[in-house]
């Protein structure tokens, strides 16, 4: 986590950055219904809402989330990140790569099959393309996730 931190502070102290809107959403998943429990990404996740909000970030954040929450909770950072110049996604918790994709895993999926995972992960993707659409100045993406 002291990686994740470092960057947030030289993030902070890019010229005229401390005068820009920053937005970010943070989201940590730790209690898997059918995969076990991880014991770091929460304390990850609020170790990176800390050091966001303390160089001037406004944190969206999601914790132990189903698909549906967290596809709302992408939603809603993507319109509102409209409105900021800087955007930033953090996830911590379990990620997988399919036919050639890479998901996010919320607590609730139940990957009995490769072919599951379309259907019950969130394409990491769907972040990218909300970020694209907000027609910001700067996104950032930071993956934190347990990849099988």
């Amino acid at each position: 986590m002291k990686r994740f931190i470092f960057f947030i502070l030289i993030l902070s102290s890019l010229t005229g950055l401390s005068q820009e809107k920053r937005l970010a959403l943070v989201i940590g998943n730790s209690a898997y219904e059918h995969g076990g429990a991880l014991a770091n990404p929460l304390n990850d996740a609020f170790a990176m809402l800390d050091a966001l909000t303390e160089v001037g970030f406004e944190v969206l954040e999601g914790y132990n989330l189903s698909q549906v929450a967290m596809k709302k909770t992408i939603d809603e950072f993507g319109l509102k990140l409209k409105d900021y110049d800087v955007g930033l996604f953090f996830y911590a918790g379990h990620g997988i790569q399919a036919n050639g994709r890479n998901y996010l895993i919320p607590v609730d999926a139940n990957l009995l099959s490769e072919n599951d995972v379309e259907y019950d992960c969130i394409d990491a993707g769907r972040v990218l393309g909300k970020m694209e659409d907000a027609d910001n100045q700067t996104n950032i993406i930071i993956l934190d996730a347990c990849r099988n």
